[in-house]
């Protein structure tokens, strides 16, 4: 053998494979997922209620202080993963060509039978609990011929801190990897139970020994984990590492003459090919030179290759889930990441408040000496309730025996407890609606808005999850079409309800072209919503002629079995009905629409006489208003004009009478003779009777006045209310009509 065919050999392959493996392990752990997984393990141990290390426990023993720690982290998770449970989610394949629905409901009801079967739901919503713990779920879909001789497709659980992937990668869900490692632990029995043929090297039996094969790098020490030297000592398993990348290789599409379709061809077969049809003398195939990806995977243990080759349908089998990018570190968190030091507050300052309760008096008095004559017995009787304690006089008055005083708890340690506490939902965006635990009088639709809310801020998370479905589901096409496509019976739920078993067969161009993935709701949640919407829609439905049908069933929250029995009992009805029946429905359905054609004429008709009979009747009252507002205008003129007139009237002899009175009282004192001048004093508040009556004429005169001007006021804005009565319109009429039902008045109704 040559030198050339010797480097060419399998030795010499597994030796590539073994540095691929290694070089993607140590590229992995450099590039941030060694750090990341110590702090994952914390996070967990947050999420368990392990969240005080070993060394604080130490200090705070040491300090005569309680290690406390109440765990709020772990019902936020459970609300969150309930979420998912209750709103879980099944894959469905929609076809694109109204021809291919038979295939779409072989696809679907696989796919179901297949995820019933291995729990599917089960594995997925725990890996989903990983993605919103440290940031990163996975699953596996592979072949199983344990269970069943016939192969089983099973989708499995993987631990996130078992996996590695490509630092390289920094799509949602990891889309963009280019390679991805699993370890799994397992007994040396177990490995040569599965690879019965392969020879374990670089284990040294069992004892520890670096399988990179490099040297030992002391500045990393920090980072080293029980799985550096692929041994572990406490069970004695070894680590066996699931390795999948894929290559590019080329190929070629061509023609092929004899059935005139195009065929990809490797470069082997194409050069082949084309070397025979020059052999036999005929011109070379046309073709064209593509790339395409080829999937690979080995499991490698310590320094043997325990197997190599092709990834079962051409993909990759393990699935991310992720939460949250870090992109400084190129990892991934969820939410637990940011309440760790809200948490880790909360549980300081409330071991600080126990701290100073127990450390503080909780009773006691503060005596002096001479404040009782016996203080042992004061001692022995004071705790006792029904005790009579007798001290000095003058003890108690002189404030010789004195409580002890209470310890003080600072205001601000408990301010900042509540603010840790309360800092662990604001980081998260979980509320108290969320959690359940709201405490107050709200609306219902207030507090669903509210968890809405919290939703959205979660949303993230769930669509990192409707990704993983639809990825997931692809592959699980895949394997159904190239693994379980061998007759077998599935069991088919038409949308009429009816039951048929129909052999899974073979038919690789349906994923290429047929076949996309969708999304169905399938949870209880999901259900009532969407029939809650439904009963909105449904009397709308029916008055528009949108006949019920039965695939609205599947959408009730009712039983699986009472939905299937009654649209068979739909069906069945469908099928009884004769051709005369339903053209006797059809006629009788025709006479109905003539017959509501016809009232709905009458009534317009109807509609326009009385429509007429208003307006006549409007025009005629309008006239009639007219006249009663000039006629009321008139007389209101004419009112006002005799009150004026009769005002004027009396403030004029009023006015006469006493002129006259004055005159005459002028020329009598001018008649009688005036006796001497003497002084006499007259009261203040004393007048002559005359002059008396003289003012009180003057006052009513100013009275009358006054009535006078009132009177001109209240007549002038009468009038000017009636001027703008006569302008304005009236918005309506108030019609009286007689026995008959004719109008015989009408009143305007002004606004």
């Amino acid at each position: 053998m040559s030198e050339n065919e010797a480097k060419e050999g399998p030795e010499h392959e597994q030796s590539e494979t073994l540095d691929l493996v290694r070089k993607c392990r140590r590229q992995a752990d450099e590039g941030g997922q060694a750090e990341w997984r110590e702090d994952a393990r914390e996070w967990y141990a947050f999420v368990s209620g392990e969240q005080i290390s070993e060394a604080d426990k130490a200090a705070l023993e040491a300090q005569m202080r309680a290690p406390v720690c109440f765990n709020r982290i772990g019902p936020m998770i459970d609300s969150v993963s309930g979420s998912e449970v209750n709103n879980r989610q099944q894959v469905q394949y929609i076809p694109r060509q109204a021809g291919d629905k038979a295939l779409n409901e072989v696809l679907t009801g696989a796919a179901d039978y297949v995820r019933d079967n291995c729990d599917a739901e089960d594995e997925e919503s725990d890996s989903f609990i990983d993605a919103v713990v440290c940031g990163i779920g996975c699953t596996e879909t592979r072949l199983d011929y344990e269970a069943d001789p016939e192969g089983a497709v099973l989708i499995e659980r993987r631990d996130p801190l078992h996996m590695r992937w490509d630092p390289g990668a920094k799509k949602r869900n990891l889309m963009d990897r280019k390679w991805q490692q699993y370890d799994a632990w397992l007994s040396r029995d177990d490995i040569e139970a599965k690879w019965p043929d392969a020879e374990l090297q670089g284990l040294s039996g069992g004892t520890e020994s670096d399988t990179d094969g490099q040297m030992h790098d002391q500045t990393r020490a920090a980072f080293y984990e029980r799985d550096a030297t692929g041994y572990d000592k406490r069970n004695g398993n070894l680590r066996v590492t699931h390795h999948q990348w894929y290559e590019t290789e080329d190929f070629y599409q061509a023609l092929d003459p004899t059935t005139n379709e195009i065929i990809d061809l490797s470069a082997a077969d194409h050069a082949s090919l084309q070397k025979r049809a020059k052999d036999v003398g005929l011109p070379p195939y046309e073709s064209v030179k593509k790339q395409r990806r080829k999937f690979m995977q080995a499991f490698v243990c310590g320094a043997t290759v325990l197997e190599e080759g092709p990834i079962p349908c051409n993909r990759f089998t393990f699935h991310f889930i992720t939460a949250k990018r870090d992109r400084n570190r190129g990892t991934w968190f969820g939410i637990v990441k940011p309440m760790v030091d809200p948490q880790r507050w909360a549980n300081k300052f409330f071991s600080q408040i126990l701290h100073i309760v127990n450390t503080n008096a909780k009773g006691g008095l503060l005596m002096e000496e001479d404040a009782t004559d016996n203080l042992q017995k004061f001692k022995e009787e004071w705790a006792k309730a029904d005790s009579v304690n007798i001290v000095n006089p003058g003890a108690i008055s002189g404030g010789k025996v004195q409580p002890k005083p209470p310890p003080l708890i600072p205001n601000s340690l408990n301010d900042m407890l509540q603010f840790s506490i309360s800092s662990m939902r604001d980081v998260t965006g979980i509320n108290l609606e969320m959690l359940g635990m709201a405490d107050r009088q709200q609306a219902g639709i207030l507090e669903a808005q509210r968890k809405q809310s919290a939703m959205t801020v979660l949303a993230s998370l769930f669509d990192g999850l409707r990704r993983y479905r639809k990825e997931q589901g692809r592959t699980l096409a895949a394997f159904i079409v190239e693994y379980l496509s061998d007759g077998r019976l599935v069991r088919i739920v038409g949308g009429d309800g009816t039951e048929r078993y129909v052999p899974l067969l073979r038919d690789a161009s349906a994923m290429k072209y047929d076949v996309v993935v969708d999304e169905a709701p399938a949870s209880v949640n999901q259900k009532e919503k969407t029939f809650a919407m439904l009963m909105q829609m449904l009397p709308n439905l029916q008055q528009m002629g949108v006949p019920f049908a039965p695939e609205l069933l599947d959408y009730m929250p009712i039983p699986a079995a009472m939905s299937e029995k009654w649209k068979a009992a739909i069906a069945q009805q469908g099928q009884q009905m004769n051709p005369q029946a339903v053209q006797q429905m059809q006629q009788a359905i025709q006479q109905l629409q003539q017959q509501l054609q016809q009232a709905q004429q009458q009534l317009r008709n109807k509609e326009q006489e009385i429509q007429a009979g208003l307006q006549e009747a409007g025009m005629k009252s309008d006239a009639d208003m007219r006249a009663r507002m000039h006629k009321a205008e008139a007389d209101a003129r004419a009112t006002y004009e005799a009150a004026i007139m009769r005002a004027h009237t009396e403030a004029q002899a009023t006015i006469q009478k006493a002129i006259i009175d004055g005159q005459v009282r002028v020329a009598v004192a001018q008649a009688t003779p005036q006796p001497s001048p003497t002084v006499v004093q007259m009261p203040e508040n004393k007048m002559p009777g005359e002059m008396v009556q003289t003012v009180s004429q003057v006052q009513q005169l100013m009275q009358a006045m006054q009535q006078v001007l009132q009177a001109h006021d209240s007549m002038g804005q009468r009038i000017e209310q009636l001027a703008a009565e006569a302008k304005r319109k009236p918005k309506g009429f108030k019609h009286t009509r007689n026995k008959d039902g004719f109008i015989e008045s009408s009143i305007p109704v002004f606004e």
